[in-house]
């Protein structure tokens, strides 16, 4: 049959209608998608004991936890609790049984994650997930923690750092004025120490102005021996830099301190940090005015239970001319995600953990140090010399990140001491950890 020229084989009523059906086809299918559930989606997190409130030391972790799954009722977040003592060799047993978390308390180098876990892929880089504001926001320190290979495999949470802990009533008691906001040269340090160092009262019971103890695994003597410019190991590692003559000339300061000048406490250099505590800090000894901690001492000797009129100052400096102090972070590092979805999830919760707001509560109520610098701004510290610590953060080093450090730094704080309790004199106890730490280096080559 011929059709008229111009005329569709289908009506215009026709077309009409099937473009209806077709309509309402698109509609059901398009409802149907968005009326599908979203995926279940299974996370968990390992978490050690945090400071709280209540007596419950993972209150704070279940609240965010809580707060997230409102937030996706498709996911739901485990907290394994897993005592601090436990958390490096349960991750690191967990890590090589390839059965693992998605997200622990833990960064490369303090052990549990390893570097071969880079190599192996167990962990997630997380740099997509830090825009401008977050990298600008956090401390150096705080990010070269869980940076390796040019990327950041972990999120800031927190920090600590070591200072001088001044007892303000010995400063009071002979007249010495404490270092302008806290910041002082060596020399200036060197003549405080010698103007705190007297007999006291009828006894003639002596009173130093300096003490500290070398324990492996702890760092309050370091920062000194940073002071003249020196550094444990090259920039890449691979060679022991600790017996040049600005170490051996920072090491030789602290040397005299105690045997030349006599102002450092006999016990100084000793692995006793008990004694070296109460001789600082006891109601009943307090025979030392200065002495260098971490900055959990803070509170501690500001406490009921000490009382001391407290102030912190940075580590004296050097020839460098520059303070330095050594420290570490803390916050979360991600594990091997094989889901995309379920990658950015687990990355949200990790970024909700570590917001400045989180690490605003955190100093604020407890006084922990933040990774955050808008954190430390903010954050209204429940001691003030807890703020003048944080102003110090931007000063932190890590210690190296080394696969052998641990090992290392055993090594170079036993020739530390030995030179300090006047064993060795400091040029042959650096000579002697070269030694050491060359033949731990070559192994890990």
């Amino acid at each position: 049959m011929n059709l008229p020229s111009g005329r569709h084989p289908l009506s215009r009523g026709a077309m009409r209608f099937w473009l209806l059906v077709l309509v309402l086809l698109l509609s059901s299918a398009v409802a149907s998608a968005c009326q599908r559930e979203p995926v279940p989606v299974a996370i968990e997190i390992w978490d050690g004991p945090r400071p709280d409130a209540s007596d419950n030391k993972f209150g704070w972790m279940e609240a965010r936890i809580a707060e997230f799954s409102a937030e996706h009722p498709n996911v739901t977040v485990t907290l394994v609790k897993v005592p601090w003592q436990e958390m490096i060799t349960g991750v690191d047993k967990a890590l090589v049984s390839r059965d693992f978390p998605d997200i622990v308390p833990l960064h490369i180098g303090t052990g549990g994650i390893r570097f071969e876990h880079l190599g192996d892929g167990l962990l997630e880089p997380v740099d997509a997930y830090l825009d401008d504001d977050d990298t600008k926001d956090l401390f150096p320190a705080a990010t070269e923690a869980f940076k390796s290979r040019g990327k950041i495999y972990g999120f800031p949470l927190g920090m600590s750092l070591h200072v001088m802990l001044l007892n303000l009533d010995i400063f009071q008691e002979r007249g010495v004025a404490p270092p302008k906001d806290g910041t002082w040269t060596f020399d200036e340090f060197r003549e405080t120490a010698r103007k705190l160092t007297f007999a006291r009262g009828k006894q003639k019971t002596p009173v130093y102005g300096f003490a500290a103890y070398i324990q492996k695994g702890y760092y309050e003597m370091w920062p000194f021996l940073y002071m003249d410019g020196a550094r444990p190991l090259s920039p890449d590692m691979a060679k022991f830099t600790f017996d040049t003559p600005q170490a051996i000339s920072a090491l030789q300061k602290m040397v005299d301190l105690k045997t030349k000048l006599k102002a450092a406490s006999p016990d100084t250099g000793s692995s006793d940090h008990a004694l070296i505590w109460y001789a600082f800090a006891s109601p009943h000894e307090r025979w030392v005015a200065m002495e260098p901690w971490a900055d959990w001492a803070v509170q501690l000797a500001a406490s009921p239970e000490y009382k001391m009129n407290v102030m912190v100052a940075r580590y004296p400096t050097g020839a460098s001319g520059k303070p330095v102090t050594v420290g570490r972070a803390s916050g979360f590092t991600v594990l091997r995600q094989t889901d995309k979805a379920k990658r950015a999830l687990v990355m949200e919760l990790c970024s909700m953990l570590t917001s400045s707001a989180q690490q605003e509560y955190f100093a604020s109520k407890f006084g922990l140090l933040p990774a955050r610098r808008s954190a430390a701004s903010s954050a209204r510290f429940p001691h003030p010399e807890l703020k003048r610590a944080a102003g110090f953060l931007e000063e932190v080093e890590l210690p190296p990140n080394h696969p052998k450090w641990v090992q290392i730094e055993n090594s170079i704080n036993a020739e530390i001491q030995a030179a300090v309790l006047g064993e060795k004199t400091v040029e042959q106890a650096l000579k002697d950890a070269r030694r050491e730490v060359e033949a731990l280096i070559s192994l890990s080559q």
